[in-house]
């Protein structure tokens, strides 16, 4: 009975939060600056996919930061190595009614972010939470048709698939969208300037 109580509340909460107004925006990705990752630590494969990914936008000028959640029952035998990653653990980091506290997930939060992309397995009250916490211009999230209702008022930008998230192409795809946001409007800027 208690955690229909808890589930009860924190949907109503994800309601609250997801009426907020906030102003949306798309940028090409060569324009983005911050992007912000909010994951599920799990594995150390995919640990390593979303570093892999966090040093290449790095090298390419971009400001990543990250947050994740480690569930009690998961036990990890790998180091997190990502100078800006925020690990918020299941028993320590949050309050009674299963939200993460403030003081662990504020400084994600309240950072503006062009870019919020999250990998979390769908339906995901972490990845839920955090990302209507987040002022990010672009949220962005993988879904299936059956998890797409719930994610509407949540995420600006979902990329459907079928079963679960295969990270590497999830995050091949939204490198891919990106780049093709307003290109044909920036190169008509540069070819513009070039003249």
């Amino acid at each position: 009975m208690l955690e229909f109580i808890k589930d009860f509340r924190r949907r109503h909460l994800i309601k609250q939060l997801a009426n907020a107004q906030r102003d949306k925006k798309i940028e090409n990705l060569s324009q983005v600056k911050d992007i912000g990752i909010v994951f599920t630590l799990s594995d150390e494969q995919e640990w390593n996919l979303l570093y892999h990914f966090a040093q290449l936008m790095e090298k390419d000028g971009k400001k990543v930061v990250m947050i994740g959640l480690h569930p009690s029952n998961v036990q990890i035998s790998f180091i997190v190595t990502h100078a800006h990653t925020t690990i918020c653990r299941e028993k320590d980091d949050f309050n009674f009614w299963g939200l993460p506290k403030d003081d662990v997930i504020d400084t994600f939060t309240n950072r503006h972010l062009d870019v919020l992309i999250d990998t979390t397995d769908q339906p995901n009250f972490f990845g839920q939470y955090v990302a209507l916490r987040s002022n990010a211009d672009l949220k962005v999230t993988y879904t299936d048709e059956v998890e797409a209702t719930l994610n509407d008022n949540i995420f600006d930008m979902m990329i459907k698939g079928e079963g679960t998230l295969d990270l590497r192409d999830y995050l091949n795809q939204v490198v891919h969208y990106l780049k093709m946001v307003r290109k044909d409007s920036n190169e008509q800027k540069e070819m513009n300037q070039d003249q």
